[in-house]
């Protein structure tokens, strides 16, 4: 006999399963007719590894490929055609992948999944540290989360909307930001078959072979020739147009003070809502600059020497961030804040902001082992 909990799980798991059934096929078949201009070499879904805190359709295309190639170039030393080949299996580079049209199409699944971590949420015992037996369950659970979306993916392979697209050599598969290669291609075969499994892993491979090129290549560089790769007559004054125009505008809840933004602010204030709110991307901030590709090429991108205290990103971050504390204490004379600036080639460069409160909070700010690269409160 099933007890209550077996039996809301069961429902919990048939709700999941119906609602795939419905709208997987469909957000399918409106990819590629939304997209019939493009050349799709990959649709399925997208999912959170670890939590399955969402499910999205995704897709990926020859010309999508393209672009994002062309914008690595950029910083990279392989050619577009071996860059493609790098990016193919890779989600998130796809210009498509960032489609927000995307999160609405299957709203019941994401329903389904919500209900489903609120089940999960609710078999932690805190009182008793009872951890472990939680783990176990949840990853039961997920395991049957997982094996439902296989099972709808590998239906929809035959589904008559697939037809023209399959035949063409289309693939359907099921991805993940940080599942490994491994379990990537055990789904491309659960859903695909053998013959995509192989085909699949052949191209990664090749993904590999390549990025182990372009590391031996950027290893054999001496620091003279990285150097003269970023060597640059810009200056400070070339974007004072920029730091001069910068001028945000605010809004004022429950004590902390926010950048206005169509978005939606956090339920509560603290420290950190606030500086994870007030996060400002410095290459955005310099896209209207006339100067801008010039110093992208130079001075974006992970490889290159890390960015020291006089240089010129780190000064420019400084400059904005000081704009930034003056137009905080222009409008808001009753209170102090801390501005925080990143330049390094292995995190987003940003500036950050919070009321200054006392309570410890440093933005993080890690030792330059772990974020080569400038690091300041100001």
């Amino acid at each position: 006999m099933q007890t209550k909990t077996e039996t809301t799980l069961a429902m919990l798991l048939e709700r999941l399963s119906s609602t795939l059934a419905q709208e997987v096929p469909a957000a399918l078949s409106t990819l590629l007719k939304e997209n019939h201009q493009h050349r799709i070499y990959n649709i399925g879904l997208y999912y959170a590894a670890g939590s399955w805190s969402y499910c999205l359709p995704t897709l990926a295309s020859e010309a999508g490929l393209a672009r994002a190639a062309e914008a690595y170039a950029v910083h990279s030393m392989l050619a577009v055609a071996d860059i493609k080949q790098q990016l193919r299996w890779s989600p998130c580079d796809s210009p498509h992948h960032s489609d927000e049209a995307l999160e609405y199409m299957m709203p019941e699944t994401q329903e389904a999944l919500e209900a489903l971590a609120e089940y999960c949420d609710d078999l932690y015992d805190f009182d008793n540290d009872n951890f472990d037996q939680s783990d176990a369950e949840i990853e039961h659970i997920q395991h049957n989360i997982h094996a439902c979306v296989i099972n709808e993916l590998k239906k929809a392979v035959s589904h008559p909307a697939m037809h023209d697209y399959i035949a063409q050599g289309g693939l359907i598969t099921l991805q993940a930001g940080d599942s490994s290669h491994e379990d990537f291609l055990a789904d491309v075969s659960a859903i695909m078959g053998e013959a995509a499994q192989k085909r699949v892993e052949h191209e990664l491979s090749l993904a590999n072979e390549l990025y182990e090129k372009e590391q031996a290549m950027r290893q054999a560089l001496t620091e003279e020739q990285l150097l003269q790769q970023q060597a640059t007559t810009l200056s400070i004054a070339d974007f004072e147009q920029i730091i001069n125009g910068f001028s945000p505008e605010f809004v004022e809840k429950d004590g902390g003070i926010y950048l206005k933004s169509e978005r939606r602010l956090p339920l509560y204030t603290d420290s950190e809502q606030e500086a994870l709110y007030n996060r400002l991307s410095l290459w955005e901030m310099l896209k209207p600059s006339e100067h801008y590709d010039e110093l992208y090429q130079k001075l974006a991108g992970i490889h290159g020497l890390k960015p020291m205290k006089l240089d010129l990103l780190p000064g420019i971050a400084r400059a904005l961030a000081t704009k930034l504390k003056t137009e905080l204490r222009l409008s808001f004379p009753h209170k102090k804040f801390k501005v925080y600036i990143c330049v390094s080639r292995l995190s987003l460069c940003r500036i950050e902001f919070c009321t200054e409160r006392y309570d410890g909070f440093d933005f993080h700010i890690t030792s330059d082992e772990v974020l080569p690269g400038v690091q300041e409160i100001i």
